[in-house]
């Protein structure tokens, strides 16, 4: 209905309207040639005759007329002008130059198609009109070079250039309705193939079929005769003819099956014999018990721990050799657990036994694997009097360092006296400068011994806590106040933070409470060059318990940081509860490395062995400190 309207009424449109139209019409055919290829999907077929011609018919020959109707509509207005912009002479250029390539790939893809067609067919029925189209473009592109693109000029008339494109679209379309009969001639060739193929498949699958049932038949027929025989077999099998080999005449896959049949009766016998050579050899006792509490075996190592025969004990009860209350354990299955075990002569001895349990038909039984434990037994009590023995040692050791550390510090308080009255004489600056590293020298050693003491005091349990009631803030004052004067020389500012719901009097041992926070600030003082030192007190807890003295517990952060946490009686509190207050230290210190964090409380031990040659020290404070707070 398009093309009799375009072809009826072109007698009445300008020529322009009427490109137009045959251009629209065109692109209306050319998508409905792509529809119906893509539809078929014949633009993906493997035989290359075929492919080329459907990419000729569906894509090259109807690329090359859409190009050519571009030019016609572009040309045909430039040349009715006379005159050419220079976007118009690139865009027709460039349309001229897609058209050479589309000729070429055309011109290339049939020549692939005529190689490739076995009936030699094609190549006379397209060679003509494969060459009237490409003569006939070939030329409508010369004439639009040299008197459109290329010409300084356009003198050419439109009548001639008109003509030359209806040339070549004509030529082009020729060639299209050349290639389709050819296109059309293949595929149904190729049906006609295909449907003799599919007979022969159709007549090769019934033959088959008969005689897959055919054979299907006399095996299953052999299969059951062979069934027959398994089964008559295993019966005598199970009735304990081990010995009996099972004996089939085929000499197929099923012969093979009867004799893979007795290879696994053997190698079960074999197993079960090296099973019973493991149980033989074992050097504990094995036994199975049944349910009754029955021994239903045992194995020589059994006899062995509880001078039995073997048949006496099996058949007998288990605890004629696992006395109440021990012989059920055997029902508790374990790794294993120490109990008592009975010998025939009535003497008792430790034993070690082991519970495991089996399913044997549809009864349980059980096993004990048992093990005499006496030697053992005894060498655990030497090792325990060994280690009493050595903790009365350390006990003396403490209580000796306790009172040499007494008797030592009695003079020395004696000394650190006078040096102090001597510094309040007339001294000369040589004399005052040896009577003050006197008097430095005594506190340090002095601190030294009293931890010393304090720590002997600890070892040997001879440290007791007072329980009175102290004001924690004036505890608090008095331990910075103690280094007050250390911090002022190095510049450092020392504070506190008190929790307002930390009770203001607390009961337990003001003391203890002083010496571990002097503890953790002479260290945060000692370790840090300038900033502050900090220490803060919160209450983490009030509990329902009675509290015996003071429960302190430490703990130290990487940082630098230092944290205790007191669980002392609290006075403003029932006489029954207890409040949990937290201790921290902060500093602005050297800090701590994580991986020496488990050397902060170790004993006469440093983080770093080189802060005790820059800053001193025993390694006795925080350990102090923390058996402190473990009290």
């Amino acid at each position: 209905a398009q093309w009799a309207q375009t072809e009826g009424a072109e007698a009445q449109r300008a020529p322009d309207a009427t490109a137009v139209a045959y251009a629209e019409f065109t692109s209306d055919i050319h998508n409905l040639i792509a529809l119906v290829g893509d539809t078929s999907n014949l633009i993906l077929d493997p035989d290359l005759d075929s492919y080329y011609l459907m990419d000729s018919v569906l894509l090259k020959l109807p690329a090359h007329q859409g190009l050519l109707a571009q030019v016609q509509l572009l040309g045909e207005d430039v040349v009715r002008r006379k005159a050419i912009t220079p976007d118009e002479r690139a865009r027709l250029i460039v349309l001229g130059g897609l058209i050479q390539s589309n000729i070429d790939a055309t011109n290339r893809g049939l020549g692939i198609a005529f190689r490739n067609n076995r009936s030699d067919m094609i190549e006379p029925a397209l060679r003509t009109p494969l060459y009237e189209s490409t003569q006939a473009s070939s030329s409508f592109l010369i004439l639009l070079r040299q008197r459109v693109t290329g010409a300084a000029t356009l003198d050419i008339e439109p009548e001639r250039f008109r003509a030359a494109v209806a040339a070549a679209l004509g030529a082009s379309f020729r060639q299209w309705d050349s290639t389709m009969p050819q296109l059309d001639g293949l595929l149904r060739a190729r049906i006609a193939d295909f449907a003799m193929r599919r007979t022969v498949a159709v007549v090769v699958s019934v033959l088959m079929l008969a005689a897959v049932g055919y054979l299907w038949v006399g095996f299953y027929l052999a299969v059951m005769r062979t069934v027959s025989h398994l089964d008559v077999a295993s019966r005598r099998m199970v009735n304990g003819e081990l010995g009996a080999a099972l004996t089939l005449d085929n000499k197929d896959e099923l012969g093979q099956v009867a004799r893979s049949f007795n290879n696994v009766a053997t190698a079960l016998i074999a197993a079960s014999a090296h099973r019973q050579a493991v149980v033989d050899n074992a050097v504990d006792g094995i036994i199975t018990i049944d349910g009754a509490g029955v021994v239903a075996s045992c194995n020589p190592a059994a006899e062995r721990l509880f001078g039995y025969r073997a048949d006496e004990l099996v058949g007998g009860m288990l605890k004629r050799i696992i006395p109440e209350p021990y012989h059920a354990q055997y029902k508790l299955i374990s790794i294993g657990r120490e109990i008592v075990g009975r010998r025939k002569d009535g003497s008792s001895f430790p034993l070690e036994m082991a519970a495991g349990q089996m399913i044997v038909g549809d009864e349980r039984m059980y096993i004990g694997i048992m093990r005499d434990v006496t030697r053992r037994k005894r060498e655990e009590d030497e090792l325990l009097r060994a280690r009493e023995v050595a903790e009365a040692a350390s006990r003396s050791k403490s209580e000796f360092l306790a009172n040499m550390s007494h008797e030592i510090r009695t003079p020395m308080n004696a000394i650190i006296g006078m040096s102090g009255l001597l510094l309040n004489t007339n001294l000369s600056d040589e004399q005052r400068d040896f009577a003050d590293t006197i008097r430095v020298s005594s506190d340090a050693l002095l601190t030294i011994i009293n931890d010393i003491l304090d720590f002997s005091k600890i070892e040997a349990d001879r440290l007791e806590l007072e329980r009175q009631p102290f004001d924690l803030r004036e505890c608090l004052e008095s331990a910075l106040d103690l280094l007050a004067t250390r911090a002022a020389e190095k510049g450092l500012e020392l504070g506190y933070l008190l929790d307002p719901q930390v009770p203001p009097v607390l009961l337990g041992d003001v003391t203890r409470l002083r010496q571990i926070l002097v503890n953790l600030l002479s260290n945060a003082v000692k370790f840090t060059e300038r900033g502050e030192v900090v220490v803060s007190v919160r209450t983490e807890s009030t509990v329902r318990t009675e509290v015996n003295g003071l429960r302190t517990e430490s703990a130290a952060a990487s940082n630098g940081d230092a944290t205790t946490a007191l669980n002392p009686q609290s006075s403003t509190l029932s006489p029954q509860s207890s409040v949990l207050i937290s201790f921290s230290v902060r500093d602005t210190g050297i800090g701590i490395p994580a991986d020496r964090l488990d050397r902060l409380f170790k004993s006469f031990s440093q983080v770093d062995a080189s802060t005790t040659r820059r800053y001193g020290g025993t390694g006795l404070g925080l350990a102090i400190s923390k058996r402190l707070a473990e009290l």
